[in-house]
């Protein structure tokens, strides 16, 4: 029981830390507007949903995308956009397969790294592929299939590419700064077999 709080407690720290950085990073880049369009800007930050889905589970990495697109819509257009929002929820669940499917070891080693770009890919896609269709029927920013279509290509284009280079460079980093951290308590060893200097 003590196990499952602290799993609990964890992932509740990590949803809200990603969803402040998510945020951060999402209201920072929205003027970077893609050529040819007038509503998709260049988004590396839809890393952060999908790095916490791949790493702690397709819940986790829902929230944060959800709550984190929330906060990044309230504050750049003081309003929200909910089927964006469940959109941006979904292509961070989608990487967090690899956490149902894939124990720990081979979830942070090659196999990991392999699942990861076409997790986000799919993350992206389906995201999109929800939270376009669905804003088009309710006349939120989209009005036209075509204005939709040219929506989902580049949203979708732009936010699988994104996740795609960048997730598995940070599941790397995250997987060698936790060996390293391993290393290092392993070297330093219980605290009883440590020798102590002697009071002069």
């Amino acid at each position: 029981m003590n196990m499952e709080h602290s799993t609990l407690r964890t992932q509740i720290l990590v949803v809200a830390i990603g969803s402040l950085l998510y945020a951060i990073i999402t209201v920072r880049l929205n003027v970077l507007i893609m050529p040819g369009t007038e509503q998709t800007a260049v988004r590396p930050s839809v890393v952060v949903p999908m790095l916490i889905g791949f790493l702690f589970g397709p819940r986790a990495g829902f929230l944060t995308g959800f709550l984190g697109n929330v906060l990044g819509d309230v504050v750049t257009f003081n309003d929200f956009f909910w089927p964006w929002d469940i959109g941006n929820g979904i292509m961070g669940a989608v990487p967090g397969l690899a956490y149902v499917l894939l124990d720990r070891e081979r979830r942070l080693g090659r196999t990991g790294l392999l699942w990861a770009p076409p997790l986000a890919v799919a993350g992206a896609v389906l995201g999109m592929g929800f939270a376009v269709p669905l804003d088009l029927y309710m006349g939120l920013t989209v009005n036209t299939v075509q204005q939709a279509w040219t929506v989902f290509v580049s949203a979708a284009a732009t936010d699988a590419l994104n996740g795609a280079v960048l997730l598995p460079i940070l599941v790397l980093i995250y997987s060698r700064l936790l060996q390293l951290s391993q290393k290092t308590v392993l070297h330093a060893g219980p605290v009883e077999d440590q020798v102590l200097p002697e009071r002069e």
